[in-house]
Order: C-alpha cells, then structure tokens, then sequence
C-alpha cells in the first residue's frame, strides 16, 4: 500500500536524524533501548505535513467509533469537510485538515493532541540569563506589546526536530552573537492539560536547551530579589 510506504519511509526518515543528533550536549547517547526524542509522538509530529493530517485524521475517526454511538452514519458527512464545526471534535478535525494539530492515538486507545516547543536559556559569564519581558500582537498600526516574562523559544516548525528548531531559532533571532555561543545541555519536560477548545488530553513538550555566551556582551541587566 502507497500510504503505508510513505508513512514507514518517513519515519524511518526522522528516526534516522534523531539518531545521528543524539550526542552530548544537545541530547544524551543513544543506547540499545532509547534514543533521544523518538517517542511515538516526537516522531509523527516532524513527519510530512500531509502523512501528519491522515494520520491525525485516522486517530480522531477510530476515537470517535469507540466513544460516539452515532459515528457510524456520521461519519461518511463528516469526513473531509471542515462546514461542521460545532462540537469540540469537529474544531479539532479542522486544526487536523489545516495542519495546526497534531493527534495521536495513546496505548489505552485515548486521543492526544500534542504541542511541542523549544526555550533558549542563554546565559552570560557573570551568570545572567536572557529574557523576554515584551511580546508584540496584532498587525500594522494595531499592533500592542503586552508584558511577559519568559526565555525566548518557540514552537517546533512543521518537520523539525528539537535540534532543528534550536539551530533556527538562534540563527534568526540571535545571529549577531550565535558564534560566541556555546551548547552546554537540554533539559525536556512533558505537562498534561485538558484542553478546553477539544475536549481532549493536550500534552505539552518543552524541551529548554542551556547555552553559555563565550564572550561579554552589553545587553541591560534587572536584578530580583526574592521575598
């Protein structure tokens, strides 16, 4: 079958590349029994958009079999069309058409939607760590910046791996200082939610890679004092 070559050929494809990046310090070695981010997930969500979807797809419909009585007659409307958006499961199946989501079926045959994100912790010798402290929203003239305080990062792009994403991250955001920097570990991290738009189990990956600045660079500095 055509699909399921692709699909095999796919993975086989991004299991190959985590594999040739697992080593210190942007992961640990691989062994006989775990190589670095090649969980179920992990792999499905950097393969080719279009597998992603019918993957996606596939997982929703076999769920929905199981946990609604009227799939049956359904599921032939449904299908393919993103015109039905009332339930929590018609809006996910339309992130799914749209490539915004990525579901998978866990073990216990439960629905996952997974969401994957990369932090950069950058610190200078003297210790200080860089922050975002303003993010930008709207567009044009509308645009507003809004407090926050986090590490800059973001989310895994389509087909990217942990590593991948690093690499492109500091090459458009930090590319006047990214050849005085220095990878020195990766710490990933899973948190569970239960997403209220779809009504299903949202798990949520960040993986926060340490780098150190080799070199003094000026960039203001706020000191906090704990209560």
């Amino acid at each position: 079958h055509r699909f399921v070559r692709d699909i095999t050929v796919d993975y086989c494809r991004q299991f190959h590349k985590r594999l040739q990046n697992a080593q210190p310090p942007v992961a640990e070695w691989p062994t006989d029994l775990r190589v670095p981010f090649t969980d179920f997930g992990d792999i499905v969500s950097s393969m080719e958009p279009s597998i992603r979807v019918r993957l996606g797809l596939q997982a929703l419909d076999e769920w929905e079999s199981v946990n609604n009585p009227l799939w049956t007659w359904r599921a032939g409307r449904r299908r393919g069309s993103t015109a039905d958006q009332g339930s929590p499961t018609d809006k996910l199946r339309a992130e799914i058409m749209n490539g915004k989501s990525n579901v998978v079926l866990s073990a216990d045959g439960q629905l996952e939607r997974l969401t994957y994100v990369v932090a950069l912790r950058i610190e200078r010798p003297d210790g200080c760590f860089l922050a975002q402290l303003w993010k930008s929203e709207g567009n044009g003239k509308d645009v507003e910046l809004k407090p926050c305080c986090r590490l800059p990062g973001g989310k895994q792009e389509k087909g990217e791996s942990p590593t991948e994403a690093m690499r492109r991250l500091l090459k458009t955001k930090f590319s006047l200082f990214v050849k005085d920097l220095e990878v020195h570990s990766t710490q990933r991290s899973n948190n569970w939610e239960e997403s209220k738009d779809f009504g299903v189990k949202t798990q949520y990956t960040r993986v926060e890679v340490h780098l150190k600045l080799q070199v003094e660079v000026d960039i203001p500095t706020i000191g906090f004092q704990m209560a």
